[in-house]
């Protein structure tokens, strides 16, 4: 699990809904989570451990040309 300003995921999340009022729409809760999935993936410490922006692009648009299928951002990212 990852922390944002040693907060969880869950809790970064829960306060961005709130904050933008997204209420219960699930394809713009699963946007939200994609970004922050970029943004924490693309901050890691060690910029080996950063996937490229090419992957990155890679994930945006396999995340994009899937999203019929309902894909878990946490499995195309793990494929980084």
């Amino acid at each position: 699990m990852y922390t944002v300003l040693g907060r969880s995921r869950e809790v970064v999340l829960r306060e961005i809904y709130n904050e933008n009022e997204v209420g219960m729409d699930v394809s713009v809760r699963e946007e939200i989570k994609l970004v922050l999935e970029v943004a924490t993936l693309r901050t890691r410490s060690r910029p080996s451990d950063r996937p490229s922006m090419e992957n990155i692009l890679n994930l945006l648009s396999e995340w994009k040309s899937n999203m019929k299928n309902n894909p878990t951002i946490e499995a195309a990212a793990a494929r980084l």
